[in-house]
């Protein structure tokens, strides 16, 4: 069993034991904390299903906004304690509870412990190729056609070091045909490709076309990750375009010479080689080195150095593709260097940030001012109703005072009342 398939496990008994503490706490706020815990466990379930974007929403949507109002809510009413725990208004609803779960584990537990229940396979996207040229021919027309295409695509005037822009196509056989733009005729015979759903590829002409020697173009198909190798590493993809000899990229360190000795009578290199014995117009070398500035340096199998790529720079944002030419113009080989941009690290902060404030930015701002909307409601819904007074009108107000002191008062001078007196027996 892998470790994929055990965090799986794991996490899900997390995510089931922290349902059952929600539904049996009687304390409402130990009940929310368990449902956050659950939202936790899904949104890691999501990660490890390649859907960073769900993953991220249910942590910051579900878990730290809709949780919080909850706990609002929860704190706002001082509803932390149920006020009956033993007085069950719905004494069936338990059993029937059980019951429909007990009858859904069998429905969808079934099908899936006999094997008869199949997900559906994976559709991937269809293949998309770019065109570079790579040869001595300093500008090629190149022509794709196949049966699933509706007309060809053809790209003119491609000049040496340069690249074309992804193209997708439908997956099948393609016949692509390579000519001289100021000739226009064939420097390679009709080559074939084959693309699948998911391809990737860059397709590559490289070499010379001598008719006295017999050589022609040939078409090389790298695949392109389009991916980051690591958060600090770059990506480099090496091309012998002109070198009849295998070549080696090295990493001459900061000395920037070339390091051997001797053992047994033969020479050793000790330089650190990045790209070993890349054939003309062979596999290319794909490897992978950290970001920072190198003393680059290709060589040949005597370890002499062909070509130097002082204070050469490996970035984390971009594949480069070093292609190691010879052109109609200069004998010499020369390196043209060809990059392409690509998607940062998976689940980290920069892809995550990327997806959503481009591909998801619309349902980012329609969910936060959705949040913003139930804020409001939840407020309102819980403010307590204020007393409303009711006018008496005709009921005599009472003072605290007699009413001779409020008149005094208000006319500034003193009013005697003769008090009664009773009669005496005298009269």
């Amino acid at each position: 069993m892998g470790v994929e398939a055990l965090l799986f496990i794991a996490v899900g008994i997390l995510a089931l034991a922290f349902a059952f503490v929600m539904l049996t706490s009687n304390n409402a706020v130990h009940s929310a904390l368990g449902l956050i815990a659950n939202f936790g466990c899904v949104a890691f379930l999501f990660l490890m299903l390649d859907a960073p974007f769900l993953s991220m929403v249910q942590v910051a949507v579900y878990t730290g906004a809709i949780m919080v109002l909850f706990l609002f809510v929860i704190m706002l009413l001082k509803a932390e304690q149920s006020s009956d725990t033993t007085t069950r208004s719905f004494p069936w609803l338990v059993g029937a509870a059980t019951v429909a779960g007990v009858i859904l584990l069998v429905v969808l537990g079934g099908p899936i412990v006999n094997g008869s229940f199949k997900l559906p396979d994976q559709k991937l996207a269809s293949p998309s190729v770019r065109l570079v040229n790579a040869s001595a021919t300093s500008e090629l027309n190149l022509t794709i056609s196949g049966d699933t295409l509706p007309q060809p695509i053809t790209v003119s005037n491609l000049a040496f070091g340069k690249a074309t822009t992804f193209e997708t196509l439908p997956a099948g056989t393609y016949k692509v045909n390579i000519k001289n733009a100021e000739t226009d005729k064939p420097v390679a015979a009709p080559q074939t490709i084959t693309l699948a759903n998911g391809d990737v590829a860059t397709l590559t002409a490289a070499g010379e076309f001598n008719a006295t020697a017999g050589t022609q173009v040939k078409l090389l198909s790298i695949p392109t990750s389009g991916k980051q190798a690591g958060a600090d590493e770059g990506r480099l993809v090496v091309v012998n375009s002109a070198s009849e000899s295998p070549v080696s990229l090295v990493d001459l360190g900061p000395e920037g010479a070339v390091t051997t000795v001797t053992r047994d009578g033969s020479t050793v290199l000790i330089d650190r080689i990045l790209a070993p014995t890349v054939a003309y117009q062979g596999a290319p070398g794909i490897f992978s080195y950290p970001m920072g500035m190198y003393n680059l340096a290709f060589l040949d199998g005597a370890f002499n150095v062909v070509r130097r790529l002082d204070n050469y720079v490996i970035k984390t944002d971009t594949e480069t593709m070093l292609v190691f030419a010879r052109t109609a113009d200069s004998q010499d080989g020369v390196v043209q260097a060809i990059t392409i941009n690509t998607e940062p690290p998976f689940g980290s902060p920069k892809a995550i940030g990327r997806l959503l404030f481009t591909d998801y930015l619309l349902p980012v701002n329609l969910v936060g001012m959705l949040l913003l909307v139930a804020l409001v409601g939840v407020i309102v819904l819980s403010r307590p109703e204020a007393e409303k007074s009711e006018r008496r009108s005709n009921v005599r107000r009472k003072v605290s005072r007699p009413l001779i002191n409020v008149i005094s008062t208000q006319t500034g001078s003193d009013i005697v009342a003769e008090t009664p007196q009773l009669p005496t027996g005298d009269s």
